[in-house]
């Protein structure tokens, strides 16, 4: 009798020392947990063609003549300051490098005079096009241009940490609840929140968004949504938006392009050419987990702006049989893609695009 019970007490030390390893998720314990993650799943047939079809209704909800206005409208706030004869509308949408440069320089010029909401342009269009000349032109003009409005950011945004968007609020964040509201809620819309996977645009920075905020993040005076009435729960413009909802003008919660600027310029990143990502299986060479986020940043025109976001919330194989990060998002209801595919299934559509993990 003895003994059992001696047994009994060890079996119940051991369980309770497992069970300490695997709730103390810790910097550690998710960098080991990556690492030595193996699973014997295999991306079939189905799912790439379902990938596909991802990619037709993403690029088909996507508005390419907005960066075009967007561009133009940049041009005509240098206008507004600049001391430059010049007409810069016709320079800031240009395919030329030589341009694009000069554009960044008369911003460098006139940025202090700029009203907040003409900076957050100005800074949206400098980090894409600087995403472009440092891949493709990279000059010591550019790079003296990078220096320059990188300390513009440092002194905007001092509070910016070299930590990823799961780690960087961790006394309030915990990734594993937020990792529970998207798979929760990927296919079930949470009625709390707009449906915007319809006309409006998309619906995956507006997901990515409730996430962040259940796992903890906390709203600000730019990041928020707040409910106005309940007539519009699925808005088919922004005037329905409008009416039902409150939000920042631009909206860093609903809108993938602010979403990248908003995150840039608090948490650390790391941006890889897809060519790159797709080929080179660079899943244990990022410092990234289940519980980070992902955006696809397309090339049009010139620059490279926020596309599509996505929540890390496994690990699990490629079609390559590598080891990759799974992907849950909206728009295309999706819960645990293959990044791989999903990056690959992109390019195949047509289109130049990075890879960007906060």
């Amino acid at each position: 009798m003895k003994r059992r019970f001696t047994l009994l007490i060890a079996m119940v030390m051991l369980l309770t020392a497992m069970a300490t390893n695997v709730f103390a998720y810790n910097s550690e314990s998710i960098e080991h947990e990556k690492m030595y993650s193996v699973s014997s799943d295999s991306i079939e047939y189905e799912d790439l063609m379902e990938l596909k079809e991802d990619v037709k209704a993403i690029n088909n909800d996507y508005d390419l003549e907005e960066e075009l206005i967007f561009e133009t409208e940049v041009g005509e706030i240098i206008n507004k300051y600049s001391n430059n004869k010049i007409d810069f509308r016709e320079k800031a949408t240009s395919l030329n490098y030589n341009d694009r440069e000069e554009v960044i320089a008369e911003i460098l010029k006139i940025y202090d005079l700029s009203s907040t909401d003409e900076k957050l342009k100005l800074d949206i269009y400098v980090r894409g096009a600087l995403e472009t000349l440092i891949t493709e032109n990279p000059t010591r003009q550019t790079m003296n241009l990078e220096k320059a409005f990188n300390s513009i950011y440092e002194n905007q945004y001092n509070e910016k940490n070299n930590l990823s968007l799961r780690a960087s609020n961790q006394d309030h964040f915990d990734y594993l609840d937020a990792i529970w509201y998207a798979h929760n809620y990927y296919e079930n819309y949470n009625s709390n929140y707009p449906d915007l996977s319809g006309p409006i645009g998309g619906d995956c920075a507006n997901f990515v968004s409730q996430i962040l905020h259940y796992g903890g993040y906390r709203t600000d005076n730019k990041w928020y949504i707040k409910r106005k009435n309940y007539k519009y729960n699925n808005p088919k413009d922004i005037t329905e938006l409008n009416y039902s909802w409150d939000l920042a003008d631009p909206s860093p919660w609903i809108s993938a392009k602010y979403f990248n600027n908003y995150w840039s310029n608090i948490v650390k990143t790391e941006t890889i050419d897809d060519d790159d990502f797709v080929n080179k299986n660079m899943f244990n060479k990022l410092n990234f987990f289940k519980g980070d986020t992902v955006q696809l940043l397309r090339k049009k025109y010139f620059s490279y702006y926020g596309y599509h976001t996505m929540y890390i919330t496994d690990y699990t194989n490629n079609s390559k049989n590598n080891r990759d990060f799974a992907m849950t998002y909206h728009t295309r209801n999706r819960i645990d893609k293959p990044l791989v595919d999903v990056v690959e299934a992109f390019m195949n559509g047509g289109g130049s695009y990075k890879v960007k993990f906060f």
